[in-house]
């Protein structure tokens, strides 16, 4: 047996035990690290019958299958209706087929190949108006100084609502960077996750929403054609809930080569990076939460009006962690009000773009109904107590262009993994 048969079975052999012992299959998504109940609208649970014990009980069926589904750029495309897990193994429920894990070029039913339901938004027109750039390099800091906009990355999700009732309190808005069909968590657009009516809320309350692509695939490591589906894709699903879509956005792992810096310009989006960092991804538990204080606290502590250093902070955190919807959300607006910086407001605020540039219409026209506010009103109407607060596993992902799809175990095979979602 050639040593590459021998890491198949090996490989197999794995995912056998952590899908019969842990319910898991290997390598699945950055969602297999997440409790089991948040998953219940995942849009594919099926069981994956090519692992059932009974299948695999030789050793040179077990080889014959592992070459039949494996995938990848070695070893081709999977069969049409499956999915390519980034372990380079063809399936169909969610441990395969969600994103960003997926290998989208070789697996046709990738949460990342498949579209919202209505047509396309490619033939609307996209001018550009206002005076905040587009494409480019990007944008880290407010123009608008002292002021202080919060981000979140990567929901809606489970945690999105306490977010929104934190911010409610603290009358403070925010950006939130919207992830259509992440994590295997189910579509933006699909009315069974309470999802479109969490993104209606947001938008009903004042806050800002922007994009963060259809499947957080890194857009710097995909194809022309993929790249552009990313955009394309969570448009269609933002129309599908609100009737329009923004017109900022964020790269997922803060990735955007040239190629696709020039698509988003062309594309009419403003490119919205950070100049602080919670770090909350690596910090989601009670007793690590203290460590995204402290970076928040250390960057705040930069501010020196006199010297010209003003708070134009953009801060990223992410709403898919508990600890940062029920600890370090209201810990930092307290924070923001102790040093006077009041309460935050969005992106498009603190760059001095008005209310109706930040989203398209989806016949092209800008506007799309934004709420619009003053920036004399950023004081709280009530400072509320301390909420309750309890660990979640952390999500994981790299910045590759299929994303992280979680060991679990297996790095003596010297596959190296980054705790990053951002």
């Amino acid at each position: 047996m050639y040593i590459q048969d021998w890491l198949r079975l090996v490989l197999c052999l794995a995912r056998i035990t952590l899908t019969h012992s842990h319910g898991l299959g290997f390598l699945g998504g950055p969602n297999a690290l997440l409790p089991r109940a948040p998953l219940q609208h995942a849009p594919r649970m099926e069981y994956n019958k090519h692992f059932e014990i009974g299948d695999v009980s030789a050793g040179a069926l077990l080889t014959e299958r592992a070459e039949k589904l494996v995938c990848g750029a070695v070893n081709g495309s999977c069969p049409a209706g499956y999915c390519c897990s980034i372990g380079g193994f063809c399936g169909k429920d969610f441990h395969y087929c969600s994103g960003p894990a997926c290998q989208l070029s070789y697996g046709d039913s990738c949460d990342g190949n498949i579209s919202p339901l209505g047509t396309t938004t490619k033939d609307v027109a996209r001018p550009h108006i206002g005076n905040v750039s587009y494409g480019g390099a990007g944008i880290y800091t407010c123009t608008n100084k002292n002021h202080v906009a919060l981000t979140f990355d990567d929901g809606p999700y489970i945690y999105t609502s306490d977010v929104l009732d934190i911010l409610a309190k603290y009358n403070a808005k925010a950006t939130f960077f919207i992830t259509g069909n992440n994590m295997g968590k189910g579509a933006m657009d699909n009315e069974s996750t309470g999802y479109p009516q969490i993104i209606q809320r947001m938008h009903r309350e004042g806050h800002q929403i922007a994009s963060h692509t259809w499947t957080h695939q890194n857009l710097s490591g995909v194809t022309q054609e993929q790249r552009e589906n990313q955009m394309y894709f969570n448009e269609m699903a933002f129309r599908n809930v609100l009737g329009f879509f923004p017109t900022y956005m964020r790269p997922p792992y803060s990735e955007a080569n040239d190629a696709t810096q020039k698509m988003l310009f062309d594309m009419g989006y403003h490119i919205i990076y950070y100049n602080i960092i919670s770090n909350d991804y690596n910090n989601n538990s009670p007793e690590l939460i203290q460590k995204s204080k402290d970076e928040i606290n250390t960057q705040f502590a930069t501010v020196n009006v006199s010297a010209g250093y003003p708070a134009n902070f953009i801060e990223i955190s992410h709403d898919i962690h508990e600890q940062t919807a029920h600890n370090l959300t209201k810990w930092t607006l307290d924070r923001m009000l102790a040093l006077g910086f009041g309460t935050s407001i969005t992106v498009g605020e603190c760059l001095n773009d008005p209310p109706e540039n930040w989203y398209r219409n989806a016949s092209g026209s800008p506007g799309g109904a934004a709420v619009s506010r003053t920036l004399a009103d950023v004081t709280p109407t009530a400072i509320p107590s301390s909420g309750p607060s309890s660990s979640v596993s952390s999500s994981f992902a790299t910045a590759t262009g299929v994303g992280f799809d979680g060991m679990l175990g297996i790095s003596a095979l010297g596959i190296a993994a980054v705790r990053v979602l951002y």
